[in-house]
């Protein structure tokens, strides 16, 4: 988990794809789930550099946040 970032996030580091996956996976499983969805709620930034693959996770509680919807 990064902890020194405003908001919540997880960074899954690798040095192959299919591991990447593999813990990618494994933290999707773990992120908790609405009634309705049908995929957990996140917002995902991914990039290789050279031979590792990252990608940062951050999860959400709202689609949009009220600011969104918000008038004045």
């Amino acid at each position: 988990m990064v902890t020194d970032y405003p908001c919540t996030a997880f960074l899954v580091r690798s040095g192959t794809a299919e591991a990447g996956t593999r813990l990618f996976n494994k933290l999707y499983s773990a992120l908790p789930m609405g009634a309705d969805d049908t995929e957990p709620m996140m917002n995902i930034v991914s990039w290789r550099s050279d031979d590792e693959y990252m990608s940062v996770v951050f999860p959400r509680r709202k689609h949009r946040p009220e600011c969104y919807s918000a008038e004045g």
